[in-house]
């Protein structure tokens, strides 16, 4: 007989807006902060693998998904996204949590550890583009570069559209499609990944990306994250349009983390490396001293070069 897990969903009130949650399963408590800037839990939702052992905590960021907020400069601050962390944290009455925050989300993590760190029981960062703008020419130049011209050409077409131009849900999540093909080395399983989008993602994504970018300036936090004290896993993929010296960086600075650099594995580690991804947060999440560093060999060299100033 299949084991019923339990489920809940609401609303909290918290720091001026209404964010929209999702619970499943039961025991500590493990907070996933989705990516973007701007998506929605449903983009994560493959996190539920975590249920079985865990109450895994999903919830929308402001203004995207089901959670109210405006797309503005006041609203859109990364102050503001710590504060709805803390404010929901305090709203579930939950002492210290777990939390695994995924690209935009793994740098939404580090700032609220960084701010709240006596709060966090243990930190998972996935993906991360660093603590710094420094990698992002990089970034941005890798997925230029795996992109088809058939599949530039198609995006063109479509933001000519009206459906887009009115931001259709559909027609937004098949331009995203088009957008993360080349963060999978194998380009079909950019299809695993739920685009689902909450009544505000399509609206709101692109400008929530870009003021918070505004917001963070040409940011560089390396030693701030020397204040957080909690076990730290870094996960990162040979295959990320980050390149690994970002997550290398992060891991340099912060006391008691460990590195995990997966070969093959691309951006959504957890779709392309679900096999092997899964079984290490369950273990870290276990006993965080049951993971080792994992950097592959032909990496070493080039890791111990890195400028960490």
């Amino acid at each position: 007989m299949e084991k019923t897990q339990h489920m809940e969903d609401g609303y909290a009130d918290v720091n001026g807006i209404k964010l929209y949650y999702k619970i499943i399963g039961r025991g500590d408590p493990v907070v996933i902060l989705h990516g973007g800037p701007g998506f929605d839990h449903n983009s994560i939702i493959q996190f539920k693998e975590l249920t079985d052992d865990y109450r895994v905590i999903f919830y929308d960021q402001r203004a995207s998904g089901n959670s109210s907020g405006e797309a503005d400069s006041a609203s859109i601050t990364v102050d503001n996204f710590v504060e709805d962390l803390e404010g929901l944290r305090r709203h579930l009455k939950l002492d210290k949590i777990n939390i695994v925050g995924f690209s935009w989300g793994a740098t939404l993590a580090m700032c609220y550890a960084i701010k709240y760190h006596e709060n966090i029981k243990s930190l998972v960062i996935v993906s991360t583009g660093g603590a710094s703008k420094d990698y992002f020419n990089d970034y941005f130049n890798t997925l230029k570069s795996r992109t088809t011209a058939e599949d530039r050409e198609a995006m063109l077409e479509m933001e000519q559209s009206e459906s887009f131009r009115s931001n259709e849900d559909k027609a937004v999540g098949q331009y995203w499609r088009l957008i993360l093909k080349p963060f999978f080395r194998n380009k079909s399983m950019v299809d695993q990944v739920n685009l689902a989008f909450g009544k505000n993602t399509a609206r709101n994504q692109a400008a929530i990306g870009r003021l918070l970018m505004d917001d963070m300036g040409d940011y560089d936090m390396h030693k701030d994250l020397e204040a957080i004290d909690c076990p730290t896993l870094i996960l990162h993929g040979t295959y990320d349009a980050f390149p690994c010296e970002a997550a290398y960086r992060v891991y340099k600075h912060i006391p008691s983390s460990r590195l995990v650099i997966l070969e093959d594995a691309g951006h959504f580690m957890f779709i392309d490396a679900h096999d092997r991804f899964f079984p290490l947060i369950r273990h870290f999440l276990k006993d965080y001293k049951s993971v080792d560093n994992l950097i592959p060999d032909y990496l070493k060299g080039k890791m111990d070069s890195v400028d960490l100033n």
